[in-house]
């Protein structure tokens, strides 16, 4: 009956803030602080727009693209690609083990090495391949405006530098379809999707 009594005020004081003890004592405790603000959700994934940092905590960049394998980071100065593995969580957010500057001179130095190698490829004579390998003529000469003139059956045509790339075979390639090619100088349009 004891248990019963004690149960039964524990109840009704329970709405007044005072704590009923076994043996029969009340305290009231301490007024509770007011609730503390959510802390905003850390993102744990990959996503367009977040900001990933480095082990130290300072920015390295913004996602600019992700498709769920490879994460496109813009530093501001240069865009790198990474694999989604390379991107970690932690307290902070999102994070890779580079800082900016070594992303940044990586970029770069990658860059001045794709130039060096694109120029060793840009003589006469050597044979331009599309980006879907076909061959579409060869290196005529590099006219006075820094254009590409590409000797071809249906006559030559010049395009600029900034469209070829050492291709994939090691070969000079350009940085677009034979199709697409072709719908660029009027010749048969290119297919959709091309």
């Amino acid at each position: 009956m004891k248990f019963a009594r004690l149960a039964t005020a524990a109840l009704l004081l329970a709405g007044t803030g005072t704590v009923a003890h076994a043996q029969g004592e009340t305290s009231t405790p301490n007024t509770p602080a007011a609730p503390a603000a959510v802390p905003a959700a850390v993102p744990t994934e990959p996503a367009v727009g977040l900001t990933v940092y480095d082990t130290n905590g300072d920015t390295v960049g913004t996602i600019n693209q992700y498709d769920g394998q490879t994460v496109v980071l813009d530093t501001g100065d240069n865009m790198a690609s990474f694999a989604k593995t390379a991107i970690g969580a932690n307290a902070k957010g999102l994070f890779i083990e580079l800082s900016k500057s070594q992303i940044d001179r990586a970029v770069d130095a990658a860059e001045q090495e794709a130039g060096q190698k694109l120029a060793a490829l840009l003589v006469p004579g050597a044979t331009v391949l599309s980006s879907d390998n076909v061959e579409v003529g060869t290196v005529k000469e590099i006219d006075a405006a820094g254009n590409v003139v590409i000797e071809r059956e249906a006559g030559p045509i010049a395009l600029p530098k900034n469209q070829f790339v050492a291709g994939a075979t090691g070969g000079l390639s350009l940085a677009f379809t034979a199709a697409q090619l072709e719908a660029a100088i009027g010749g048969t349009p290119a297919a959709p999707g091309a």
